[in-house]
């Protein structure tokens, strides 16, 4: 558990400096762009991995909880699935209408494994995440408001498409990466 603190306070504090254009221009005045970049990944990546690395090493089988409304818990990750792809596709609706789709997506991703998670790694991993998301989307929006994109409907579909077929990857997959069969 805490590898997944200390993860998360690498991971959300470099991406903290990045919500503060102050900062991270005297940052790259100092160090420069390149430097700059590789710093923040390779901070990112580590912070990341240490919660991975607790999160996937927790020592006990994991449970779920049977919550009604996260019966068909699937049907909730494919919309963040959708959401999250979306962020990789330009010009598209769901980036119109949501501004940072990623951001809502693992939000949503999180949430649903909060409620369906009792091992206190797990949750306590899934809780870093969708308290980095929300964190993330307010301070987004407040350094740079409300951004208005163009979106085509060809780019929408992509979206939908790719986001249906990560998902159905995912879903039959979820026992060889997460180690918990959902089938």
């Amino acid at each position: 558990m805490y590898f997944i603190i200390f993860g998360f306070i690498i991971f959300l504090g470099v991406h903290l400096i990045s919500l503060s254009k102050l900062r991270r221009g005297k940052l790259l005045e100092r160090i420069g762009e390149k430097k700059y970049k590789l710093i923040y990944s390779l901070l990112a990546f580590i912070g990341l991995s240490l919660m991975l690395f607790a999160r996937f090493n927790s020592g006990e089988v994991h449970k779920t909880i049977n919550f009604s409304f996260f019966k068909n818990i699937h049907i909730i990750m494919l919309i963040a699935n959708i959401l999250i792809i979306s962020a990789y596709i330009p010009r598209n609706h769901f980036k119109k209408w949501f501004k940072h789709p990623m951001l809502l997506g693992i939000l949503i991703w999180s949430f649903s494994h909060i409620m369906v998670n009792q091992h206190l790694n797990h949750t306590a991993f899934f809780t870093s995440l969708f308290l980095f998301s929300l964190i993330m989307i307010f301070g987004i929006l407040k350094r740079d408001g409300l951004i208005k994109t163009q979106a085509k409907v060809k780019n929408s579909i992509i979206c939908l498409c790719a986001g249906i077929v990560v998902h159905g990857i995912l879903f039959y997959s979820h026992a060889y990466i997460a180690g918990v069969n959902i089938i």
